[in-house]
């Protein structure tokens, strides 16, 4: 048990390319009609493609985690950066822990930048395309294990929808993490350090919260608030080192 402990805390602390023998993760691109978009008010695209990111050691069913990213981010900025994406380490983190799964990230942009993943008579329904469309389709291709249900995760104003879709889908959805979801502003705005590197730190952040709130959904499942949806968890800051400074931005 204690071997155990140690190392999920290894997993979830160390930078990425500290971790010894972290496993291969790979990437598959999977495009998705849209049928459910056509004829959206906004005039976008129906057409998307769902980036997932797969261990490649795991050939049988593992946990599949819907990633519904921030404002204005979406499937395709992880399929540029193919495995060097943060939600590959991410997979490749679980692994290491012993606790493998898949994650897949959605294209839910509207020409306003997001779309909040709602039903909307504006911009059109995309809860109704993730929980009909998107889901099925990805599931269609790697199963579930037995009598388990999907984790809905998301940052920002995708922790917004993946609050909404887990309690709108709880048939399907088992759990949620919400990540600084938009659901009070003034208190889980994103804090970003002003530093030379502060794109990989903001990067090892977002590695690390999603794999410690994962790794508490497999191990702990010690947070459930009654929804029908299983554990539900949430985090909205970041401790930064001493002497970083900060500025506060949008929770994007």
């Amino acid at each position: 048990m204690l071997k155990s402990i140690i190392a999920i805390l290894a997993a979830i602390s160390l930078p990425a390319c500290a971790q010894e023998r972290q496993p291969a993760v790979a990437l598959e691109v999977l495009s998705i009609p849209g049928r459910l978009l056509e004829g959206n008010p906004a005039g976008d695209p129906p057409a998307r493609r769902v980036a997932i990111f797969s261990p490649k050691e795991s050939k049988s069913a593992i946990p599949l985690v819907l990633y519904l990213p921030g404002w204005g981010g979406s499937s395709e900025d992880s399929i540029l950066r193919g495995t060097g994406d943060w939600l590959a380490a991410a997979v490749g983190r679980l692994a290491a822990a012993g606790h493998p799964v898949r994650i897949a990230a959605v294209d839910a942009r509207s020409r306003y930048g997001g779309s909040q993943y709602l039903d909307s008579s504006a911009l059109g329904n995309y809860a109704t395309w993730l929980a009909q469309e998107v889901m099925p389709a990805i599931e269609a291709r790697h199963s579930l294990p037995p009598d388990t249900k999907w984790i809905v995760a998301g940052h920002s104003s995708g922790g917004f929808g993946a609050l909404r879709l887990g309690m709108k889908s709880r048939d399907s959805i088992g759990a949620i993490v919400a990540l600084s979801p938009d659901s009070d502003l003034e208190n889980s705005r994103e804090v970003r350090c002003a530093h030379p590197a502060s794109g990989d730190r903001h990067r090892h952040r977002h590695i690390a919260a999603l794999t410690r709130t994962l790794l508490n959904v497999f191990v702990s499942r010690q947070i459930d608030l009654g929804l029908g949806t299983g554990p539900l968890l949430s985090e909205s800051r970041t401790r930064l080192p001493r002497g970083t400074r900060r500025e506060h931005g949008d929770a994007n």
